[in-house]
């Protein structure tokens, strides 16, 4: 009698704390699901912004329409690169170098800006190529936005401009594409 109580006990304790389990892996499920919706419409925003700029740029819009297109794609890089850290933790270290890099360009004239990214081997090591297409959701609109600080944009200027923008959008691209089959795969869930 007394070993039949310790296995009910002891059966009951296990239902209850697998009862427990259960829920907590779904409560976090559920935070990572929130986490990638969010993500994913900050990249949709994002990519809204990018097109208003390629079509600025198409267009020879005034280069201050320019600018403060391109700074507010910086502005929402960096919280989409925030986020991103969080939803892929391989491309911490990566980005942990990234951001003082892009924090420090801010400031530089384009021609200076084009020479750190190329010198700047941080950039170009990674081991997922998710974290450098993130890189330059991050790093083309300071490059675009410095371009503007001269005043003026010549033709050439303004189509060398619109093709950094297709890339960008290229590499925003990718991201979804990476982020919405990561998802939906069985390991993330």
């Amino acid at each position: 009698m007394y070993k039949q109580a310790i296995v009910l006990l002891l059966c009951g304790l296990s239902i209850g704390c697998s009862e427990s389990v259960t829920k907590t892996i779904e409560r976090q499920n559920a935070q990572a699901s929130q986490q990638t919706d969010t993500f994913i419409n900050l990249l949709k925003s994002f990519d809204k912004q990018a097109q208003q700029l390629l079509e600025s740029l198409k267009i020879g819009a005034d280069v201050r329409v320019i600018q403060k297109h391109s700074d507010a794609l910086s502005i929402q890089a960096q919280t989409i690169v925030a986020l991103f850290v969080e939803l892929q933790p391989q491309c911490s270290d990566y980005v942990a170098r990234l951001l003082p890099l892009s924090n420090s360009l801010q400031s530089l004239p384009y021609e200076a800006i084009q020479s750190q990214v190329a010198q700047n081997e941080q950039l170009s090591q990674f081991e997922h190529p998710l974290c450098y297409h993130v890189k330059d959701l991050l790093i083309q609109p300071i490059m675009l936005s410095a371009w503007t600080k001269k005043g003026v944009l010549e033709e050439a200027e303004y189509r060398l401009a619109s093709e950094s923008m297709v890339e960008l959008i290229a590499h925003l691209s990718l991201v979804q594409t990476i982020t919405i089959k990561r998802a939906h795969s069985p390991e993330y869930s």
